[in-house]
């Protein structure tokens, strides 16, 4: 009888621990949305905010260009100006890695290739090396007609392959919703 209870509190205390965090890096917040924005356009006078609405036919071609779902319905558009000059636009998007979001911003050139990618919110508890800028840094310049796949044109981080799965996915997501439906 004492032997089953023993039993019984152990698995009771490895339940228990089982659904705790494993470390620190779950919902770690870098930076705001707010300051994400000043990241993005430091030197631009002024940032524009729009709400881009998107139609099905428009969220479908999203999703085949991205290779992922798309949920919304409408995106904000941040656009940075400097007299009657564009610096770029940016996106704040989400991308599920493997359980949760990543919540990042990428920001595109007037001409469309990615000039700056951060990450504002990691919640995962492994993967974060996704949001350090020699990882990052692999983005700056790419465009919609590239691969922006691991092992093609993206370097692959050993225990992060669904992290740098969901940045790609969203990286490419921003450059198809900016080239189709923005600078074009």
């Amino acid at each position: 009888m004492m032997k089953r209870k023993l039993i019984y509190f152990y698995l009771l205390v490895l339940s228990f621990l089982a659904f705790q965090p494993t470390d620190g890096h779950s919902d770690t917040v870098y930076m705001s949305e707010k300051e994400a924005i000043k990241w993005a356009f430091p030197k631009s006078q002024q940032v524009k905010e729009h709400l881009l609405d998107l139609s099905r036919e428009q969220i479908t071609d999203i999703e085949v260009q991205s290779g992922g779902i798309f949920h919304e319905s409408d995106k904000k558009i941040y656009t940075g100006i400097t007299k009657d000059h564009i610096d770029g636009h940016a996106i704040i998007t989400n991308e599920i890695g493997k359980f949760k979001h990543i919540t990042f911003i990428v920001k595109v050139s007037p001409k469309g290739k990615v000039e700056k990618i951060a990450v504002l919110t990691y919640r995962e508890s492994r993967g974060g090396e996704v949001r350090q800028p020699r990882f990052l840094h692999q983005y700056k310049g790419k465009k919609t007609d590239d691969a922006i796949k691991i092992n093609r044109d993206i370097l692959n981080i050993t225990g992060a392959t669904m992290s740098v799965r969901a940045m790609n996915r969203g990286v490419r997501k921003v450059l198809t919703i900016l080239n189709r439906y923005v600078i074009s």
